[in-house]
């Protein structure tokens, strides 16, 4: 919850936290948030904090979070007029690489 704004909003692996996106008016870019929440009976919020700013060409609209709450993935834009390069493998039968 943010008295102040945000979006993107993402609970934590241990589900007693959100971790959210809002604007920093004071550094110009956008701010990772967290704040601490209670779920059980009435919705109660904690103070929200700042974790870190986004560097220069991340969007942090789009991120997941790691089981342990500690590393984040984002998306990094590339450089302007750069085309974008997509591989994808797919790997059929791979169970069997485990088979003895």
């Amino acid at each position: 919850m943010s008295f102040f704004g945000g979006t993107s909003a993402s609970w934590s692996p241990q589900g007693n936290e959100l971790f959210y996106e809002k604007w920093d008016n004071e550094d110009k870019s956008m701010s990772f948030m967290i704040v601490s929440v209670e779920t059980k009976g009435t919705f109660k919020a904690g103070r929200p904090r700042k974790l870190f700013n986004a560097p220069q060409g991340v969007d942090i609209r789009f991120f997941a979070v790691s089981s342990d709450g500690q590393r984040f993935l984002t998306v990094q834009r590339g450089e302007s007029g750069e085309r974008p390069q997509t591989t994808i493998t797919v790997v059929e039968n791979w169970i069997k690489e485990f088979e003895g």
